[in-house]
């Protein structure tokens, strides 16, 4: 389940829109490893239809019930030599 601020940040819709472009972009992702863990965030690495892999943060709260605040997607960015986030 979502929190209250994540949803204003991001409702429902917009966040199903992002979904649905993820899918169209890469298929079934499946899980391949967990790259970093830290109180509040998880970065994991998924593999795309294609097996290419794609990092993805996942952000809780820290505190009961550990609810989503967020899925940010780390991408390489071409021609500027370093990483992008995507909401």
């Amino acid at each position: 389940s979502l929190t209250a601020e994540g949803l204003k940040k991001k409702n429902m819709e917009e966040r199903l829109k992002t979904y649905r472009k993820t899918r169209e972009m890469f298929g079934k992702l499946t899980f391949a490893s967990v790259t970093k863990s830290a109180p509040g965030e998880l970065t994991v690495s998924l593999l795309d239809a294609d097996l290419a892999p794609h990092e993805f943060i996942f952000a809780v709260e820290t505190k009961d019930p550990f609810k989503l605040i967020s899925v940010s997607r780390k991408e390489l960015r071409a021609g500027h030599g370093g990483f992008g986030f995507h909401h």
